[in-house]
């Protein structure tokens, strides 16, 4: 059953908002560990990073961004 969990989310996009820290992060964090290709985002571009760098460049994208901003949400989705 462990294993099956490692890889429930293979092939599923998250964007993640709040990435940074917190709640946020460990949720990045824990659907990257099951498999996903997750988005961090979250305005504190350096924390963004530091909180990604244990994992692949290709299963990570980092979005400094402001989710109150529609600029900054819809260059999120793209």
């Amino acid at each position: 059953m462990h294993a099956e969990r490692e890889q429930e989310f293979a092939g599923k996009v998250f964007i993640v908002t709040g990435a940074s820290s917190g709640i946020g992060r460990a949720t990045a964090l824990l659907a990257a560990e099951r498999g996903a290709n997750v988005c961090f985002v979250a305005r504190r571009e350096e924390e963004l990073r530091s909180a990604s760098s244990s994992l692949s460049p290709g299963q990570v994208e980092v979005a400094g961004a402001d989710v109150t901003n529609e600029q900054d949400r819809q260059r999120i989705v793209k």
